[in-house]
């Protein structure tokens, strides 16, 4: 078997490493963690940060801002692992930097529940998580040792799918426990009517009016 290839002569490691992300933006596209590999080796070879902005973020389709680079170059701390699982699930850009702000441990802790969501269900889930330990003053890691959560985690015939929905359902009550604790007697009764199926009756958004629809 015969492979054709070409050497290239002369000119430093940065020169020669724009050239190889210039061949291959040409013939394929690159998921975040590929993104994050190019811009940490670009810099490592010596490419400043505005030039990285200016010509690295276009080429790479990442808006050329100074918040977007950081972003970016702050995803090359993540550890292997945690590496290729962004790889294989390419979350936005807004996921990735909420996921990042947390410590490696609560990064370690939430990741199992955390890509089995949809990526709205995951920014949900990152910013409760920090609102409540906000609010109690405590840490994420703290926030996600509440015993109910760890009950959730030794039920084994949950996925950790529904396991992260009933997460969500625990920091939803954790963040407004006024507002849940009225949903849930408003659903409480609704069973109690016994409504037939397939008739649907919602409250005034945030229960702030009397009215209900039906539908």
């Amino acid at each position: 078997m015969q492979v054709t290839v070409f050497i290239e002569d002369g000119g430093d490691d940065l020169e020669l490493f724009w050239n190889a992300v210039y061949e291959n933006t040409s013939s394929r596209s690159f998921s975040y963690v590929e993104k994050v590999e190019i811009l940490t080796r670009l810099q490592r070879f010596g490419a400043s940060r505005a030039e990285l902005i200016r010509r690295a973020l276009p080429l790479l389709g990442i808006p050329p801002t100074e918040e977007y680079l950081r972003l970016f170059l702050d995803a090359s701390a993540l550890d292997p692992a945690e590496k290729e699982v962004v790889h294989q699930k390419d979350p936005s850009p807004a996921v990735l930097q909420a996921f990042l702000a947390y410590a490696p441990l609560e990064r370690a802790r939430l990741s199992p529940w955390l890509w089995t969501l949809g990526q709205n269900k995951q920014k949900e889930l990152l910013g409760l998580l920090r609102e409540v330990a906000a609010r109690e003053n405590i840490s994420p890691e703290q926030a996600l040792a509440h015993p109910q959560i760890q009950e959730l985690e030794a039920k084994e015939r949950l996925s950790l799918r529904q396991q992260a929905e009933k997460v969500l359902i625990h920091l939803r009550g954790l963040r407004n426990p006024t507002l849940t604790a009225w949903s849930r007697a408003f659903d409480t009764a609704l069973q109690q009517l016994g409504i037939e199926k397939g008739i649907v009756i919602d409250p005034s958004p945030f229960f702030e009016g009397e009215d209900l629809s039906l539908h």
